[in-house]
């Protein structure tokens, strides 16, 4: 346990997850061979991992009433959404010649055009509901109802605006890693080793490795649409990263450096997308793997200690350690 009582290996799956968030999204413009291969595979659960870690984090003992927990959450979530959401907004309007309206067009929208920070907002309105839904209704039968519910919603694609349908989807994988929490299981080694066997098994025999199913959450692409793609291929490629994580926490080097990335993630997800875009564009000729690794030294090195140090507010910081 660290100071704050949180599970070593959850920070440095943390840690995992958002680099493999960056490296998804420096693979994004490859067509084919590796790059191609890694993009695909990573999209099929980098993100759901983060909502299952914030489902196990999930204390519903620490604020007793919703207005307290939301207030927190509007805070550590909702402003630095906020910031960088508005802040390329008035970019548009005032160098590009968009309308004011365009600080809201994203809630018309089916598709919500903010690169990362979409995680952002579903993770504000799932963390927000599954606490109403916790106080109000109080009876875990409910959430079956509910969770059965979103998953026939989310296979079928029915679309709603303002990337609700995504984050209803997406809130299957906070229930999922509350449940671990509530029910007592803990993530044993010995067992997700053998889900993450299957998981490489199952990919095999589902398709062929050099063309993985399409995914995409922030345009509510699910594969080929089924249990498989939208449920089954994400819990157990999230487990694989908490499985290796519970090894590496014996590995000091790697143990500090993800758990460093972990506790800065939000950090990470707000602005790495503007430095990978200014990378390509000052070194155009750097491959997907070469631009990876800067964005990543650079945060390393002192970029996380500059956003933490001058500023703190826009990242919704206090003296919590993570966003989570």
């Amino acid at each position: 346990m660290n100071s704050v009582g949180r599970l070593d290996y959850i920070d440095i799956a943390k840690g995992i997850g958002i680099s493999l968030v960056v490296l998804g999204h420096t693979t994004i413009t490859i067509s084919c061979g590796t790059g191609k291969f890694v993009h695909d595979f990573l999209y099929l659960f980098h993100m759901p991992l983060f909502f299952l870690i914030s489902g196990y984090l999930y204390n519903h003992k620490r604020e007793q009433t919703l207005w307290s927990y939301s207030k927190r959450k509007l805070y550590s979530i909702g402003v630095p959404f906020s910031f960088f959401w508005i802040g390329p907004s008035l970019y548009q309007i005032f160098v590009n010649g968009e309308s004011y309206s365009y600080l809201f067009s994203w809630i018309f929208l089916e598709q919500f055009d903010c690169w990362a920070i979409w995680f952002l907002y579903s993770l504000l309105i799932v963390s927000i509901l599954y606490k109403a839904l916790y106080i109000y209704i109080q009876k875990i039968n409910i959430y079956w109802v509910l969770l059965g519910g979103l998953m026939l919603f989310s296979i079928y694609k029915l679309h709603f605006k303002a990337l609700l349908d995504t984050t209803a989807f997406c809130f299957i994988y906070y229930y999922i890693g509350n449940q671990f929490k509530i029910k007592k299981l803990v993530f044993r080694k010995s067992v997700i080793g053998i889900v993450c066997v299957c998981l490489l098994i199952l990919a095999k025999n589902y398709r062929d490795y050099s063309t993985f199913i399409s995914v995409n959450y922030r345009g509510f692409w699910f594969g080929n649409n089924d249990f498989v793609s939208t449920i089954v291929f994400p819990l157990l490629g999230s487990l694989l990263v908490i499985w290796i994580s519970q090894y590496l926490v014996r590995y000091k080097i790697p143990s500090n450096m993800f758990t460093y990335l972990g506790r800065n993630s939000i950090i990470i997800v707000c602005t790495h997308v503007q430095i990978m875009q200014m990378i390509q564009t000052k070194l155009p000729n750097m491959n997907w793997l070469g631009v990876f690794l800067l964005i990543m030294i650079l945060y390393y090195c002192g970029l996380i200690f500059i956003c933490r140090k001058y500023l703190p507010f826009i990242f919704g910081m206090r003296h919590e350690r993570g966003l989570f």
